[in-house]
């Protein structure tokens, strides 16, 4: 049986889009060209470059992937969508720039993806670069109790409790990376391409959701994930905001919005405030 491009499936495809940081996306193309190599699976990498310059296309270029230049930047959903339309995967694992992967976490995702015949989509623990664990799992998003839950985490110090059960069911799963069946992801159409910069994957996991799919983030799966080495962190901020905001107008309508902003700007700005005194505090005891 051939995939849409009339090649040979394969087991796994490794997508990956790239903005300007060559130095983290060549780090990412490594790893994951080393992991689908020492897994044992037939495999391919994808790169989907989403406008860089020129002289980072050409540093891409060098290594064995199947590099699609795009010439402007499409946002993460539409780079995706037109990777996995490249992809000759049976399984679709979308990893970002800035994360990753080893021959173990992929083994370990493919592995679980496998293991439920109504499992749409696996994700990994996600860890920082010294292996700390990081919040991976969240319920449902609510409009009220997503900005407290998110304000409370940026509070918080010291390590995150992984929960003790091998696999967590989840709603959705964070998209830095994010293995799915091929059949799942072409059910619900792919990425959500009204969403430019996050909540996507908050928006697929929803419609998985609603197709009846399961996800789950597998704990003894681990990926190192930076966090957002490519984009500023006020740029960063914004476009958030703006995607929750859009969100959930989308899965909770205009109430669910206007809760939303009531709630952002009334728990998440003293929250910064919060940490703005606190680190001037901390910063004029030295």
């Amino acid at each position: 049986m051939a995939s849409a491009t009339g090649e040979p499936f394969v087991d796994v495809s490794v997508i990956i889009i790239t903005y300007r940081n060559v130095e983290v996306a060549v780090r990412a193309i490594e790893s994951a060209l080393s992991a689908v190599k020492e897994c044992g699976l037939s495999g391919e990498v994808i790169v989907v470059d989403n406008g860089s310059p020129t002289d980072v296309v050409a540093q891409l270029a060098r290594y064995p992937v199947n590099l699609i230049t795009l010439g402007a930047n499409l946002g993460f959903a539409k780079a995706n969508n037109v990777g996995a339309r490249r992809a000759r995967g049976r399984v679709l694992l979308f990893v970002n720039s800035d994360a990753f992967l080893s021959a173990d976490a992929l083994q370990c995702m493919i592995r679980n993806l496998a293991s439920v015949s109504t499992m749409g989509a696996v994700g990994p623990l996600e860890v920082d670069a010294v292996g700390n664990p990081r919040r991976t799992w969240w319920p449902k998003p609510n409009p009220v109790l997503d900005p407290m839950r998110r304000g409370l985490l940026r509070l918080r110090v010291g390590r995150v409790e992984v929960p003790k059960q091998p696999r967590i069911t989840v709603p959705y799963l964070p998209g830095f990376c994010v293995a799915l069946r091929r059949e799942a992801f072409e059910s619900v159409g792919g990425w959500p391409e009204n969403y430019t910069f996050y909540g996507e994957d908050v928006i697929l996991g929803y419609k998985l959701r609603k197709a009846g799919w399961l996800q789950a983030v597998v704990t003894e799966c681990r990926v190192v994930h930076l966090g957002g080495a490519s984009t500023p962190e006020t740029e960063r901020l914004s476009r958030l905001f703006r995607s929750r905001r859009k969100m959930y107008r989308e899965t909770h309508g205009r109430l669910g919005e206007l809760l939303f902003l009531a709630t952002w700007f009334i728990l998440l700005i003293p929250t910064k405030a919060f940490r703005r005194l606190s680190t001037w505090i901390a910063q004029s005891g030295r």
